[in-house]
């Protein structure tokens, strides 16, 4: 029997709010959940603890008042955690972030988000009729990792996203979330192995720098699902891409596809107002270019929507289920979303082509659960990974 492992570090502060260097270790609680996925801005966690973690302290008096001292600080500032998952040992960073809340009921229960949290505060002015995303994010605040001692990286295309203007004074969470519905740019934390922080902004699936998590594969390690199988000529959907100039008459729009049926078809509209770039409508070369960079980016949509394969989620084991010398052999695995894994014998329950019996997905969200109900992880699957992919591009 596998035995079930976990380790909180919350990272200490003084009675002014600063780090003193120190951190606490807690090796049980009662209870972990987890929900991380970048359709989302922030991953959360929430831990149930016992009422008593200091375990060198034999008197249960001043264990009691040390434990409670340490919750008033962290509910007051706020402190980094970290929160490893596995069997046997630890050794999976499943979560990063900060203490938001507490609820000191018995068992104490510890409210977390990622370092989302950090850009929810501040505020930024904006201006400019053409701009690109790296100016828009060079003035965010800086924001310091506590817990490696580094900067918070910004890891986002340099793109030109024509007219940014903010109304009035807006939080960078608030600018995010304009990027997300106006420009179908997502923003989420990310953060690597070794510790290491990032804000990413429109890279929800990163051919480049994805890695594989594992094979799935059904009566095997699916312990139970919610997935349907859908076909490419079933799904309904229609993108539709504007670039609008100064003028009234600068307008190009792209709608992919085309042919699709009115009734019952999911519509995506995206909008670039781009008052600057007047070539862009006047000379044809350059409107031909902007026409060619707008289809593609409906085709890079479509690619994210219309595919033969399996949408849903399904509930797996929190590590591998069988271990291979070969990582790519393995059953299972530890699954962060961005990554990918593979389906095997997926015919096993629908009658698929041989060339989809075993499918790539990228993973769009994971929800951890670590406790007396075991070490489990429901993975919500995202589009299908083909070794032959769009690079995302902007039309200008």
């Amino acid at each position: 029997m596998l035995e079930l492992a976990c380790l909180i570090r919350v990272y200490e502060v003084d009675e002014n709010g600063k780090s003193n260097g120190e951190t606490i270790d807690i090796t049980f609680a009662n209870e972990i959940e987890i929900e991380s996925t970048w359709r989302e801005f922030t991953d959360t966690a929430t831990i149930l603890l016992p009422r008593f973690v200091d375990a060198d302290i034999k008197d249960l008096d001043k264990q009691k008042e040390n434990f409670r001292d340490r919750l008033l600080l962290w509910a007051e500032y706020h402190p980094p955690i970290e929160i490893y998952l596995g069997y046997g040992t630890p050794k999976h960073l499943a979560f990063k972030g900060v203490i938001r809340d507490i609820k000191g009921r018995v068992p104490v229960e510890l409210i977390c988000e990622d370092y989302m949290y950090y850009f929810k505060t501040g505020l930024v002015e904006f201006s400019n009729d053409d701009t690109t995303l790296q100016k828009l994010i060079d003035d965010f605040p800086t924001v310091i990792d506590e817990t490696i001692d580094k900067k918070i990286q910004i890891d986002a295309k340099d793109i030109r996203i024509g007219t940014f203007i903010t109304e009035k004074p807006m939080s960078p969470v608030k600018i995010l979330e304009k990027l997300r519905d106006d420009y179908g740019l997502y923003s989420f934390i990310r953060f690597d192995d070794n510790g290491n922080t990032s804000l990413v902004i429109g890279k929800e699936y990163d051919e480049v720098n994805t890695k594989f998590n594992g094979n799935f594969i059904f009566y095997n390690n699916v312990i139970e699902d919610e997935l349907e199988y859908k076909l490419e000529k079933d799904i309904q959907v229609q993108v539709e891409y504007i670039a609008k100039g100064k003028n009234e008459a600068d307008e190009v729009r792209i709608v992919s596809p085309e042919d699709a049926f009115e009734r019952d078809v999911e519509k995506f509209s995206f909008e670039f107002f781009l008052p600057a770039n007047t070539k862009d409508f006047s000379d044809s070369k350059q409107k031909n270019l902007l026409i060619s960079n707008l289809q593609l980016l409906a085709q890079q949509k479509l690619a994210t929507i219309k595919y033969d394969g399996f949408r849903g989620s399904f509930t797996t084991f929190g590590d591998v289920f069988f271990e291979d010398e070969k990582m790519e052999a393995n059953i299972g695995g530890f699954v962060k979303h961005g990554n990918y894994i593979q389906f095997k014998e997926q015919d096993l329950i629908f009658g698929v082509p041989e060339d989809k019996k075993n499918q790539m997905y990228f993973v769009d969200g994971v929800g951890y659960s670590f406790g007396q109900g075991g070490f489990r992880q429901k993975i919500q699957l995202g589009k299908e990974k083909i070794e032959k992919s769009f690079t995302r591009v902007l039309p200008f």
